[in-house]
């Protein structure tokens, strides 16, 4: 019933391509970025959060996403309810921008960047996951190309020649399964990931992390959407930085019961930077020369 309903689906959806290409083309053309386009590959927006990517090869191009679906995002704001496709207002002061920019000739750098306005942290999931196929192949064999490794490489043999490959060594999880599960897989990383454990049904990726954004702080990370020859997705593999740790500036508090001061000292000229709240009574001992001491401050 699962296999009749997709092909169904997928009829369905050609109908709606050929029936109504050219409005669909101009709905790409005004997304909301450009079209990003490289040797082998192209990138647009389809929603707020949601993009696609094709492959390209001389005049012709080839899915990488079953009948054309595209990528989705999902995310999950404090512990609440995952949501699917959302628009990039996600929490009260809270914005999710997903943007693609070319990388290289066969890649596209999908960067997610949370950005909190607001006065309260948020600790966000967010990630973004695909039922995947490449070109006519919906059953193309997927897997990580090292144990627990951070890279999936899904090639179309013998059905095709063309391969795809999604790089992201910064995300938190990672998971590639049957296509059904991977918006609720979204958060899940799967542990017996790579070349041993291979995915040759219908099938699925997602990817995911896990981020607390201060207000006032921006957060941004990117995963590598490639595709072109098995030979070119086998050969190059742009790297990915892992982003710089963000450690807080130091902050020391000593409390004391008791101050000493002498009369004729002044204090520190930046000594308001350093303390920060102070208050009690003055207790004179001998005889001051300013008579105007107060008693208490």
């Amino acid at each position: 019933m699962m296999i009749f309903r997709k092909r169904l689906l997928c009829v369905t959806v050609c109908l709606c391509m050929i029936f109504g290409m050219m409005p669909a083309t101009a709905q790409a053309a005004t997304g909301e970025t450009a079209e990003v386009s490289g040797q082998t590959v192209e990138a647009y927006k389809v929603g707020e959060t949601s993009f696609n990517v094709k492959g390209v090869d001389g005049d012709r191009k080839y899915w990488t996403t079953f009948v054309d679906l595209g990528y989705d995002t999902a995310v999950s704001v404090d512990g609440g309810k995952t949501r699917n496709k959302p628009g990039r207002i996600i929490a009260s002061g809270l914005s999710l921008d997903v943007t693609l920019a070319r990388e290289g000739s066969n890649y596209v750098k999908v960067q997610y960047t949370l950005s909190n306005t607001g006065s309260k942290a948020h600790t966000v999931k967010v990630g973004g996951h695909a039922d995947v196929m490449i070109d006519n192949n919906d059953k193309a064999p997927i897997c990580a190309t090292e144990t627990n490794g951070k890279t999936l490489l899904m090639t179309g043999s013998p059905r095709n020649n063309y391969a795809f490959k999604l790089i992201a060594p910064t995300c938190d999880t990672l998971w590639y399964g049957h296509y059904t599960k991977c918006f609720n897989e979204c958060f899940t990383d799967m542990k017996n990931r790579g070349p041993k454990n291979v995915y040759s049904k219908d099938s699925g990726i997602s990817y995911s992390w896990t981020a607390t954004v201060e207000p006032g702080q921006t957060w941004s990370r990117y995963v590598l959407i490639g595709t072109g020859s098995e030979e070119q997705m086998r050969v190059e593999t742009p790297p990915i930085p892992q982003p710089e740790e963000i450690v807080p500036d130091p902050e020391i508090t000593l409390n004391t019961s008791e101050m000493y001061f002498t009369e004729g000292d002044s204090l520190p000229a930046d000594w308001n930077s350093y303390i920060a709240s102070s208050e009690g009574e003055v207790k004179v001992t001998d005889k001051p020369a300013d008579t105007d001491t107060p008693g208490t401050y």
